[in-house]
């Protein structure tokens, strides 16, 4: 899980990125100018997959607004590589992050729907947020069949009062259905 770290290592950590990568990070969560924001982000999205695990690595300091601002980035950019990471975020105490997070994986793709399932079967509390993530996710990466085959899962993880309940076995038979799916292919 990503751990926020207190301020005086995230200093450290954005005095060890290259000047290329830590100008524009500065400029993200210093700059008032919203026009100079946007082109800092634009910056480093161009920059692609190359520096995500420095991004990664920058999900853990505490401010909130650079957290944000990374994890935008990080959809932006859109690799797959990133799908443990936003599947983590999607229990992240900020909303908005959050959201940024579910976005990105369904940016992503398909691909993303495994880890997501994945990840609720392997959970090791019961989390609300991740469940709704996943409901939203997998309501925009579903195709209309798979809306209507998969109608339980849906109910079971949008459904607050009846966590715990069927979810397992919901998530289970659809992991197994898409590997079915998968193998006809």
């Amino acid at each position: 899980m990503i751990m926020k770290i207190n301020k005086k290592t995230q200093d450290d950590i954005l005095k060890e990125l290259p000047d290329n990568i830590s100008v524009p990070i500065s400029c993200l969560y210093k700059e008032i100018n919203y026009k100079l924001r946007v082109a800092a982000r634009k910056k480093l999205v161009k920059m692609g997959r190359a520096i995500l695990p420095r991004l990664h690595n920058l999900l853990s300091i505490e401010d909130n607004v650079l957290r944000w601002e990374v994890a935008k980035i990080i959809e932006l950019i859109g690799e797959k590589e990133s799908i443990p990471v936003f599947i983590e975020l999607l229990e992240d105490s900020d909303s908005g992050i959050r959201w940024i997070a579910a976005d990105g994986l369904i940016n992503i793709g398909r691909e993303s729907i495994m880890p997501v399932l994945k990840s609720i079967i392997n959970e090791k509390e019961e989390s609300y947020f991740l469940r709704l993530g996943a409901h939203y996710i997998l309501t925009e990466l579903f195709n209309p069949s798979e809306k209507n085959k998969f109608k339980a899962l849906l109910h079971s993880i949008q459904s607050y009062g009846g966590i715990g309940e069927t979810t397992a076995l919901e998530v289970y038979n659809a992991l197994r259905a898409i590997e079915k799916q998968k193998e006809k292919l």
